[in-house]
């Protein structure tokens, strides 16, 4: 089951909201985390086993986050002990495979890989638990000694699937207790109704286009149609991810808590610099607190800040994916970025168009080289992108043409709603006729789209 779906949105949302309410609030942690027990269940119907790894998880990190609170003398060997432990998980089901392949083709002797399927959610929850096991060893706060309250605050079914990552502070604070608030929970549908339209009206259907690039197959595209394609999917993984992202802090809005906003119109910065402060804000605060500062940040010469952001990077690329292309992409972004500390960033700071121009052709080449995980598949698009540097005949036709006509109002959309527009209509405080009717009409288009069967799992599922 995903957010965008007619069952979550008509059948379980809605009885759960019902049951919350109609139950005593010191029982309501209760509802949720019954509530996001079935939600993962549904998602994982077809590997129950993996319903039974969350929970031993949940139950291991309980107990380890009160022992490095209890045990000042043990507590930093409790703390690598979970760390190992979590991450153990992690490896086995996502990058186990990535590494024999490594290793055999090194060795020349072949290793069985697993092909296990990655278990809804594992990227996100362990970096989140993992957070918290950090925090308490740090004494940050003090360990959650309620083991409902945890596993509420591990499991609440509105982050658990694809984030945000959530410190649980955050949401620790929120579980001890929230007051009902109408003006709360009527804001959240606002969230819910605009991330719905985002993801059902705008990501899965510019997605199409990049798909049917890809089963035309990229050796047979024109140049302008590989730009073209490019485009399309940057905005499909844009609001795709913003859209659930909305839809998550709705949600949470509806049941009293709020969860931390993961995108702060990244399309509109001047360098990459700003653009991952406001793109996937809470994984990168995330590596930043546990990861690059840790390093020693920037507090150790350029030599050493550059040494850390590289790890930081490739690091990122993998939490994406055990491929090559993921070590590609981060290790590019590095060298945006670390061009833009040298040197770079000044100038595009003091002419906001240069850098806008700028972001506007290195934001889809990189999410290029994010999305096609095939080596030799990639090379090619980047010979159809820049024809004159690559061995590949230039293809002059005109598949393109077909292509702006059918999506060519859909991009306009796309770059409309990359600016302040939604951002304005999901905040928005006042609720006039005009909002009220937009919304509306927003919804029941969404719900239009799902009924005829316009419906893809969310992008970030994969990670």
């Amino acid at each position: 089951m995903i957010f965008s779906s007619l069952e979550f949105i008509f059948i379980f949302l809605p009885i759960l909201l019902i049951i919350y309410y109609i139950t005593p609030n010191k029982y309501r942690n209760y509802v949720l985390l019954f509530g996001s027990i079935i939600f993962y269940f549904i998602g994982v119907k077809d590997h129950p086993a993996y319903m039974l790894l969350l929970a031993i998880s949940v139950i291991i990190n309980y107990f380890i986050g009160r022992l490095i609170g209890k045990n000042k003398k043990y507590s930093k060997i409790m703390l690598i002990f979970g760390i190992i432990y979590n991450l153990s998980f992690l490896f086995v089901f996502k990058y186990y495979d990535f590494v024999v392949s490594i290793i055999s083709k090194i060795s020349t002797k072949e290793i069985k890989t697993l092909n296990l399927t990655l278990p809804l959610g594992i990227s996100f929850y362990t970096f989140q638990v993992i957070g918290y096991l950090i925090d308490v060893y740090k004494e940050k706060y003090d360990p959650e000694k309620s083991i409902l309250n945890f596993s509420t605050n591990m499991i609440f079914f509105a982050k658990i699937i694809s984030g945000p990552i959530v410190q649980f502070d955050d949401i620790k604070k929120q579980l001890e207790g929230r007051p009902y608030k109408l003006s709360k929970f009527i804001q959240g549908v606002r969230y819910f109704i605009v991330g719905l339209g985002l993801k059902t009206i705008i990501a899965d259907n510019i997605g199409i286009m990049w798909n049917d690039i890809l089963m035309i197959g990229i050796e047979s595209i024109s140049t302008p149609l590989a730009w073209l394609g490019i485009f399309t999917y940057a905005f499909e993984i844009y609001f795709d991810f913003w859209g659930y992202s909305v839809m998550a802090q709705g949600i949470g809005k509806m049941f009293g808590i709020d969860i931390p906003d993961n995108f702060n119109l990244p399309y509109l910065s001047k360098s990459f610099t700003e653009f991952f402060r406001k793109w996937h804000i809470t994984l990168g605060t995330w590596f930043k607190n546990y990861i690059y500062i840790p390093l020693g940040g920037n507090r150790k010469g350029t030599i050493r800040t550059l040494l850390n952001l590289f790890i930081v990077w490739v690091i990122t690329g993998l939490w994406h994916g055990a491929n090559w292309n993921f070590i590609i992409w981060g290790i590019f972004i590095w060298i945006l970025i670390v061009n833009e500390k040298l040197w770079l960033k000044k100038y595009l700071d003091k002419y906001p168009i240069i850098g806008h121009i700028y972001m506007i052709f290195f934001i889809p080449l990189t999410w290029t080289i994010f999305n096609i995980t095939n080596l030799s598949q990639l090379n090619i698009m980047f010979e159809k992108l820049f024809p004159f540097f690559g061995s590949n005949e230039v293809i002059d036709n005109l598949d393109f043409v077909k292509y702006i006509k059918d999506y060519g109002i859909l991009m306009i959309i796309s770059l409309i709603c990359s600016t302040k527009l939604p951002k304005n209509l999901i905040e928005g405080k006042e609720y006039n006729w005009i909002e009220i009717v937009a919304l509306l009409a927003i919804f029941w288009l969404s719900v239009y789209l799902l009924y005829t069967g316009l419906s893809n799992p969310f992008l970030y599922f994969s990670f």
